[in-house]
């Protein structure tokens, strides 16, 4: 069945918990795709959620953060993440507080506020340390070099770059070696 007879049918029978999640799919789906109607799935999914899915709540506000910073919502997206990352935190749901610390990183490197933005990175890449998450490893390293690049007081941006690689090379992540590359080449034009 599509996507909309599923959310026909969750409505339909009063199914909230199935009525989120296609919501979310569908936002995520709409969101790759340059959908419209992104912003309105989501805050649907966050309606039809309640406050007993925690976890699907922080994954759409994940999401709407990241919505809200590529339409150029900087302050709206750290207000949606911040209230992700406490949600997944209350779940201890240790990737999905990973990515809310990502999209945090990305927001304050979007706002001007490079310490900020490496103290998310790095809290990211702590997590991912004892997780053994070596894809979510890589892009805080990323994060950390753009960091650096940006005036955090954190080192170099080089070694973070270049370990980021290496790790995203033994994955073969693509995207997050061409990250790393456009990092170094970054990192060698401002030596």
């Amino acid at each position: 069945p599509s996507l909309d007879a599923v959310l026909a049918w969750a409505r339909e029978a009063g199914e909230r918990d199935v009525e989120a999640e296609a919501l979310l799919l569908a936002a995520r789906t709409e969101l790759e795709a340059g959908g419209r109607h992104t912003r309105e799935r989501l805050e649907a999914c966050l309606e039809a959620a309640g406050p007993h899915k925690r976890s699907l709540q922080a994954r759409a506000l994940l999401v709407l953060g990241r919505v809200a910073l590529s339409e150029g919502g900087v302050e709206e997206a750290g207000t949606h993440l911040d209230l992700g990352l406490a949600l997944a935190g209350e779940v201890e749901e240790e990737p999905l507080v990973q990515d809310c610390l990502l999209a945090l990183g990305e927001t304050a490197l979007a706002s001007g506020d490079p310490e900020g933005a490496a103290s998310r990175f790095e809290a990211c890449r702590q997590s991912a340390l004892g997780a053994v998450d070596r894809e979510r490893l890589a892009a805080a390293l990323c994060g950390l070099g753009e960091s650096a690049l940006a005036g955090a007081g954190i080192g170099p941006p080089r070694p973070f770059f270049e370990e980021a690689d290496s790790l995203a090379a033994a994955l073969g992540n693509g995207l997050l070696r061409r990250r790393a590359a456009r990092g170094l080449a970054r990192a060698g034009a401002d030596s």
